[in-house]
């Protein structure tokens, strides 16, 4: 009787393992897919060329708030999203600033 115990014993590990295996490997239902290992998007690298020459990159929001430092009309010195891509646009077109937007 010892022997069947002893012996039940790694049948059972291994029917864990095997289990364990299928799980890991099943879909989950209603639940979110695995997004660990998904390539990133693109990212949005925004260039700004100022009439001094200054060259700036980085986020609207960001960009706004330096040149509202450096005297620029109508530049709000926290501005929210929309309202710095209208400015960024808006001396874009009147010839201000050269904008330049690049996906990485």
């Amino acid at each position: 009787m010892a022997v069947f115990w002893i012996a039940l014993i790694p049948v059972l590990l291994i029917g864990i393992l095997l289990i364990e295996l299928l799980l890991i490997h099943a879909p989950r239902r209603g639940k979110r897919p695995d997004v660990k290992n998904r390539p990133l998007p693109p990212r949005r690298i925004i260039r700004v060329v100022t009439p001094s020459g200054d060259v700036i990159t980085g986020e609207p929001e960001r960009i706004v708030a330096l040149l509202a430092r450096q005297g620029f009309s109508g530049a709000p010195a926290t501005p929210n999203p929309a309202e710095a891509w209208s400015l960024l646009d808006s001396w874009r077109a009147v010839g201000r600033i050269q904008l330049q937007v690049e996906w990485r």
